[in-house]
């Protein structure tokens, strides 16, 4: 089964693009996998949430926190109260 994508587009007022998409497992609905190397923060064991299923052995990094370095670095020029419209597909 193919991976379910979902495309995400901001647009903000000073005219900045950026985009990003979330693959997920078809089958856990699980964030795929990130490669590129990770801060320790994103460690499973670091902040584990404690209703969490995942097994440390299994998930070493958080499948959520894995993709937030580069969600933070595609949004770090902006400020938490910048308007911008989205488009999800």
């Amino acid at each position: 089964m193919d991976p379910r994508i979902i495309s995400y587009r901001f647009d903000t007022e000073k005219g900045t693009e950026a985009s990003f998409d979330l693959v997920l497992d078809p089958d856990t609905l699980l964030l795929s996998r990130v490669t590129e190397e990770l801060p320790e923060w994103t460690a499973l064991e670091f902040e584990q949430c404690p209703h969490c299923p995942l097994d440390v052995e299994e998930h070493p990094r958080c499948p959520v926190a894995a993709h937030l370095p580069r969600l933070i670095h595609t949004f770090n020029h902006m400020v938490s109260h910048d308007k911008v419209r989205v488009e999800v597909t």
